[in-house]
């Protein structure tokens, strides 16, 4: 059996949440979903023989954080931002034990599963295999280099085992892709546009709003979750919600103060990005937009639909874990609302490809896709991870 999960984005606590409430539900939502994969259509009960969890990018957010509040920046190859960086990492991974403990336990020892009754009726246990695979994302590029070598899971860039290819995908995405490797490099690099507004923009944003706004902490993780293109609609639905009062005008304020930075900042060091079009002033003007009434119906600015990401591609069997804006999974037909419910698709097929049933995790997780392979296709002892 194969569970995916992507888009955790775990983060240090110093600006945003460092990881979504619903997260503490997930462990005990997969040991479930891992029995009842074992309900065959005939009814009998046959345990899973293993587990591989791949965890499909941006499971941290080591972009959105006060360190980078200064002059070290993320892509920059100076000895102090690679410093900021290992403490940043070291601080999420910390925070997300409630989350990945319990994985990395199972890692360890297995997975405790019921193995059937005896003749008595005394319930009968196994534990079978976990294996657990980190794949790099565009919020977590160093995540190769951060948690390489370790024992109880393995990093790389795609995940493969002959039926089932993932990856995080977010290469497809023209907000965040680069013309250069993610790997440690000798010189700094010029920060893709996703980075420059998480950095610039939503760090920026989020230092002048969270200690004084209430409820702050739960938008800035939707506005950073929505991704570049979908910051707008996100923002808009808070000062709706906000109805006019004092912190709608404090929000407006912070946003506004925050684009220009971001707007002057990126005129300085200007990121990357594939179009044919000034990308930073079209972006700032858009952005400076979402603070105006009506900003949630708001419809995206002309030449902005070519930072959309394209759709997921490939057979039956490619997943792809990017931001929910890109259409994450629409390859294999995982419904997708685009809204802000994150979903647990279980393969309920054992022979073929899988057909997909949704079910609700919770409204911040990240998206989660269960796959049941044919074990003789897709023995327990081959896959492929790609690492750099």
């Amino acid at each position: 059996m194969i569970v995916v999960a992507s888009n955790w984005a775990i983060g240090d606590g110093t600006l945003v949440p460092a990881a979504a409430a619903s997260l503490g539900s997930l462990a005990a939502t997969v040991h479930r979903t891992v029995i009842r994969a074992g309900v065959g259509v005939d009814g009998r009960y046959r345990p899973v023989e293993n587990l591989d969890l791949v965890l499909a990018g941006d499971t941290f957010d080591w972009l959105v954080s006060a360190a980078w509040l200064g002059d070290a920046k993320p892509w920059h190859a100076s000895n102090r931002s690679f410093e900021r960086l290992a403490t940043v990492a070291r601080r999420s991974i910390r925070l997300g034990r409630a989350v990945l403990g319990p994985l990395l336990r199972w890692a360890r020892r297995g997975l405790p599963l019921p193995a059937g009754m005896s003749a008595v009726g005394r319930r009968h246990t196994l534990t079978v295999p976990v294996r657990v695979t980190v794949l790099t994302g565009d919020r977590d590029a160093a995540v190769e280099r951060v948690l390489g070598g370790r024992r109880s899971f393995s990093a790389g860039r795609r995940w493969d085992d002959g039926r089932v290819s993932i990856r995080h995908g977010h290469d497809r995405d023209p907000v965040c892709r680069a013309n250069h490797d993610h790997g440690t490099g000798a010189a700094d690099r010029p920060p893709t546009l996703g980075e420059s507004v998480a950095v610039d923009l939503l760090a920026r944003f989020a230092m002048l709003v969270a200690a004084r706004t209430v409820r702050a902490g739960v938008h800035l993780r939707r506005i950073a979750d929505a991704g570049v293109v979908g910051m707008p609609e996100a923002l808009g639905g808070w000062l709706t919600g906000l109805a006019g009062g004092p912190d709608a005008a404090r929000v407006s304020d912070a946003w506004q103060r925050s684009v220009d930075g971001w707007w002057r900042e990126a005129r300085r060091c200007v990121p990357t990005c594939e179009a044919e079009f000034d990308v930073v002033d079209a972006l700032a003007g858009w952005l400076a937009a979402a603070i105006r009434p009506g900003a949630e119906a708001c419809p995206m600015a002309a030449g902005l639909g070519a930072l959309v990401a394209a759709p997921a591609a490939g057979g039956p069997g490619a997943v792809e874990g990017h931001l929910r804006s890109a259409g994450m999974n629409r390859a294999i037909g995982l419904a997708w609302s685009g809204g802000s419910a994150s979903p647990l698709a279980v393969c309920t097929s054992e022979r073929g490809w899988p057909r997909w049933q949704i079910i609700e995790l919770g409204d911040e997780a990240g998206p989660i896709v269960a796959i049941r392979p044919r074990a003789t296709t897709c023995p327990a002892d081959r896959h492929v991870v790609d690492a750099a």
